[in-house]
């Protein structure tokens, strides 16, 4: 029983390793069918207010006052994109955002990650045209 508590940590110890050291892909257009260890980086052309406004209405919470982090989901329960701790960053001078769990990395997305950007970044370029 020990063996296997240590054995399922370790593992889970691996892949959260791996997922904070693989760098983050690019978000295209197209959404994905699967991706391993997904960690998103997307630019946005409207503002950052416009950018901040969306994400609020998608549940997350700024971290700290200088709305840079937000963050909403649980660390543990479903596994669903709706429901894990997310985390999104923005980076105000390079117009772009990052989406990545802190807590445990996220093994694969079937596209419902992708598609949490897709709310953000594809609306505002609708918006800014």
């Amino acid at each position: 029983m020990i063996q296997e508590i240590i054995w399922v940590l370790s593992v889970i110890v691996i892949m959260t390793l791996i997922y904070k050291v693989l760098p983050y892909k690019q978000w295209k257009n197209k959404r994905p069918s699967f991706v391993l260890f997904p960690k998103y980086i997307a630019q946005y052309s409207s503002s950052t207010e416009d950018i901040i406004s969306r994400i609020q209405t998608l549940d997350f919470k700024p971290i700290g006052k200088s709305n840079k982090r937000f963050i909403r989901g649980k660390a543990f329960g479903d596994f669903s994109a709706k429901w894990i701790k997310i985390e999104i960053l923005l980076e105000r001078e390079k117009k772009e955002l990052r989406v990545f769990s802190r807590f445990i990395g996220i093994i694969f997305d079937n596209g419902d990650l992708w598609e949490i950007i897709s709310n953000l970044v594809e609306d505002t370029k609708q918006n800014s045209k």
